[in-house]
């Protein structure tokens, strides 16, 4: 990697977190993720500055089963050359965001402690792409984030963003790159809170990382060992039929979850593009915190962990 490649620092906003990502060119080299909570935008912009100012990991870690399973855009550079990137922020910097109140504070406070202020991606910044939005104003920056990143993975190619966070989003975008719509659910968690709060003996569940539970019987447990003595135990289905109320709330909320996205994908296929492109199936693409866990049964095409950060970086460059 030449030390002459132009670099740029992407930050996505949200309600919980702030995503940071680090570019070589148009390569995703570091990808953090701070939490919002209790955090003034001074200090979130000084924990910025440091990620930006210290030296990025290296080949040294090898690659997770989780990274394995993210499409090539989207892995970080784990190899040497990553060591080379630049200690500091020489090109443009570029900004999300889905929290009004934070917004300007933030700006501010990454002006003051790294010299230059972010670009703010909103509908109507110069961003490349028709919105086919009644109200543009409304969409949200996020969605706006990961369609652009959608296009530069995926250029010339129909579609589908589901973005998995606090809400579940999903968002067409046609091959000649314009935004058509799109739909808007509650987010796993929020089922889970919903449920809670609403009923008087349903308990709050905590959501497994995937569809998969390593759990087993004790019999199941003993036979495997006599079998294969030294292998891992290999993840099982979370069960559709469960047999307690903690695990009947956790097949309800990810089954019923992601049938309504292949439901939203299906009838918004047809809605968006039309028979014209029946035969051209859409690229369906999974983002967002809890899209691990709904990969499996949402019949992702390809998972982009980093999908706002890369519709940054592709922001940042266009100007």
């Amino acid at each position: 990697m030449s030390r002459h490649t132009p670099t740029t620092l992407a930050l996505d906003l949200g309600n919980s977190t702030l995503a940071v990502g680090i570019f070589a060119g148009e390569q995703l080299v570091t990808h953090v993720t701070l939490p919002v909570a209790k955090h003034s935008p001074q200090a979130l912009a000084a924990k910025v500055a440091k990620l930006v100012n210290a030296r990025p990991r290296t080949a040294d870690a090898p690659p997770t089963e989780a990274r394995r399973n993210q499409s090539s855009h989207s892995r970080l550079l784990w190899t040497d050359a990553a060591a080379t990137t630049p200690r500091t922020i020489k090109g443009p910097l570029a900004l999300c965001s889905v929290v009004p109140a934070l917004t300007e504070p933030l700006c501010d406070a990454l002006e003051s402690a790294l010299g230059t202020r972010p670009r703010l991606l909103t509908p109507r910044a110069r961003h490349g792409l028709k919105l086919n939005y009644r109200r543009p104003a409304q969409l949200g920056a996020d969605r706006l984030a990961a369609a652009l990143g959608a296009r530069k993975l995926y250029p010339q190619q129909n579609l589908i963003v589901v973005d998995c966070g606090t809400a579940t989003t999903l968002t067409f975008i046609s091959r000649d790159g314009v935004l058509l719509g799109g739909a808007i659910l509650p987010g796993l968690g929020l089922w889970a809170d919903a449920l809670a709060r609403a009923t008087a003996q349903l308990p709050k569940v905590t959501l497994p990382k995937t569809a998969h539970s390593a759990a087993r019987s004790p019999q199941t447990a003993r036979t495997v060992a006599k079998v294969r003595a030294h292998a891992p135990a290999q993840p099982q289905p979370l069960p559709a039929v469960a047999t307690d109320t903690a695990g009947a709330i956790r097949a309800g909320l990810l089954y019923g979850h992601a049938g309504a996205i292949r439901a939203l994908v299906q009838r918004g296929s047809r809605d968006a593009f039309g028979p014209r492109d029946a035969n051209a199936q859409p690229i369906v693409i999974g983002t967002g915190g809890q899209a691990p866990l709904l990969a499996a049964e949402s019949d992702f095409t390809v998972s982009e962990p980093a999908l706002t950060l890369h519709g940054l970086q592709a922001f940042a460059a266009s100007h």
